[in-house]
Parts: structure tokens; sequence; C-alpha cells
């Protein structure tokens, strides 16, 4: 078997180093661009949180107004039937 010339050996390893370097740096493009669509994905998510706590805010608003506006009608009803019953004593 013949040895390998040295000047090749070296040539062979700088190959090496040089190719595993290009792969770390592809990787990292790759993990810097998988976490720009995670972060974008989760911005998204945030967003529509937001819109779904602003809509609950907004219905429960209304929901109040209108609770309240039913315990004043409500409250009016219940005095004219105490007036009524008053009436018939």
């Amino acid at each position: 078997m013949n040895p390998v010339p040295r000047a090749t050996s070296l040539h062979f390893q700088r190959c090496v180093l040089v190719s595993s370097r290009s792969v770390r740096e592809a990787a990292g493009v790759v993990d810097r661009e998988g976490l720009r669509n995670g972060g974008d994905r989760l911005i998204e998510s945030l967003n529509s949180i937001q819109t779904m706590a602003t809509t609950v805010k907004n219905n429960g608003e209304k929901i109040g107004k209108q609770a309240a506006k039913l315990l004043a009608d409500v409250t009016v009803q219940l005095d004219v039937i105490d007036q009524h019953v008053a009436g018939l004593s």
C-alpha cells in the first residue's frame, strides 16, 4: 500500500475543514431562518390573542350595559306591581 503524499493529505484535511465550516455556516443560516419563521408565527398568534381579548372586552361591556338596562326595567316593573298590590289592600 502506497502512503498518501503529505501534500495531498494536508490538502484533504483542509478541504474537510472548509467543508465542515461551510456546513456549520449553512446550518446557522437555516437556524436563523427557522427562528425568524417561528418569531413571525408567534407575532401572528399574539396579534390574534389581542384581537380576541378586545372582542371579549367589547362584548363584556355590551353585556354589562344590557344587564344594567334590564335591572332598571325590572325595578320599574316591580315598583308598579308593589303599587298595585298596595291598592288591593
